[in-house]
């Protein structure tokens, strides 16, 4: 993979060579400086999550304990959980049905 493209020595995230100009995703070392307006995510009663990956440490899930964002499907390890970034992208624009009915 490595001859293929990248891999982050921080946060162990891999990209190819022909994606790194699509990566959306800060490397989680040092995004929560980043973030000026966080966004909390709206997270699952924790469970066995089978084949996704942990948006911190970048393993899969399959073999531990994770929770995962309702809304932006954010993916997390329990363990992982209090170094997951408040960027809720769909959260800080979510507009649930019960709030359209209001209006």
């Amino acid at each position: 993979m490595l001859t293929q493209g990248y891999a982050c020595e921080v946060c162990n995230f891999i990209c190819h060579d022909k994606c790194k100009k699509t990566v959306v995703s800060f490397c989680s070392g040092v995004a929560l400086q980043l973030i000026k307006n966080p966004v909390a995510h709206t997270w699952s009663e924790p469970s066995h999550i089978k084949r996704r990956f942990c948006c911190v440490c970048r393993k899969k899930t399959d073999d531990s304990v994770a929770v995962e964002c309702e809304v932006c499907e954010y993916y997390v390890h329990v363990d992982c959980h209090d170094l997951a970034v408040s960027d809720c992208k769909e959260a800080a624009t979510y507009v649930s049905n019960l709030d359209k009915t209001v209006q």
